[in-house]
């Protein structure tokens, strides 16, 4: 199950639907497990994922991993979400919890020289609903803030904040 290594039971997963409008709902998959299908005739075993859908509860079809990881991706908090996320809540601590107080504070001018050093934890400020944040994270998201993650961020605008 080499492609399934980096899919963990009770992850959450979306679908990629192309060519369909922004805001289209998009189906949830919790993964339930992962097994190996014995493959027929001498053919190779193959990796399978077993899911739940989110929203009906019910169980979703077995899917191959390698048909799985190219028309699903999981549900996570960029680096810039998981700081705002943990500031709003009170998790950062130090000199994090610092730099959250100082960012919601500055005015634009500030804004901007903080961009240059921490772009993730800046950019996120100005577009973000916390409500959003919340529910990736009430849909299985890890909120886990990783300061030395890499940035995602290649412009102040943010627009790479969306999934």
């Amino acid at each position: 199950m080499q492609e399934a290594k980096d899919i963990k039971v009770g992850d959450v997963y979306y679908h990629l639907k192309k060519g369909m409008y922004k805001n289209a709902i998009r189906r949830k998959l919790r993964v339930d497990a992962l097994y190996t299908a014995k493959g027929l005739k001498g053919k190779p075993d193959k990796p399978v994922v077993a899911c739940t859908d989110i929203h009906t509860k019910q169980p979703y079809q077995p899917l191959q991993v390698k048909n799985f990881l190219n028309n699903y991706r999981e549900i996570r908090l960029t680096k810039g979400e998981a700081f705002i996320y943990n500031g709003q809540i009170g998790n950062l601590s130090g000199f994090f919890r610092l730099l959250y107080k100082t960012i919601s504070k500055a005015d634009s001018r500030n804004r901007t020289k903080l961009f240059k050093a921490f772009p993730d934890e800046v950019a996120i400020f100005s577009n973000w609903s916390f409500d959003d944040i919340a529910d990736k994270v009430n849909l299985g998201a890890n909120s886990h803030y990783n300061p030395w993650a890499e940035s995602e961020v290649v412009s102040e605008d943010g627009e790479r904040y969306e999934w």
